[in-house]
């Protein structure tokens, strides 16, 4: 999936921490926050963090939904077709 559902929350405002490691950071982009799956304190002091600086879930949402324009469905659909395309050529 990509990431869809924290580009979802971005692009309605809501900062997004997902997990290290994976699409996550490339569809979070550099103002979401991240942590190791397996951190469950670093998760913690994240949530912590965003639920007591306002400053920070508002630059988190303002950044963000200037990230996520990059991801309009014409450009998605565009780089899934240009994927496939390049997959059966090489079959």
């Amino acid at each position: 999936g990509f990431g869809i559902p924290l580009l979802e929350a971005i692009n309605c405002g809501t900062p997004v921490i997902a997990a290290t490691g994976s699409c996550l950071e490339e569809a979070g982009g550099p103002d979401s926050l991240y942590v190791c799956p397996d951190d469950v304190t670093g998760l913690a002091e994240n949530i912590n963090k965003v639920l007591k600086d306002d400053t920070l879930r508002q630059l988190m949402a303002e950044k963000g939904r200037l990230y996520a324009a990059k991801f309009t469905e014409d450009k998605l659909s565009l780089q899934l077709m240009q994927l496939y395309n390049n997959t059966l050529s090489h079959a």
